[in-house]
């Protein structure tokens, strides 16, 4: 197991989860990397898409966490205690 980098959410039962597939790709490296990556992703998708897609309250709750990955880099949990 290994530690890696993820973007998350709260999702509409008021719980933080993962916001992408949970599949090794959509995990990185370094918590520098997924800050990265969520700086693009916030800028590249309105707001109102993402309260469509997401759900409202997931609006200005997406951050990076670290999670604990199996060797193949998929997230050994889904959620996070916030």
């Amino acid at each position: 197991m290994t530690t890696l980098f993820t973007i998350t959410h709260i999702n509409r039962d008021g719980v933080r989860q993962l916001s992408r597939a949970n599949q090794g790709q959509n995990q990185f490296a370094t918590a520098t990397e997924a800050a990265d990556y969520l700086e693009k992703f916030n800028q590249n998708n309105a707001q109102t898409s993402l309260a469509q897609i997401f759900g409202a309250q997931a609006v200005g709750t997406f951050a990076v966490r670290p999670v604990q990955c199996y060797d193949r880099g998929g997230a050994i949990g889904i959620y996070f205690e916030d």
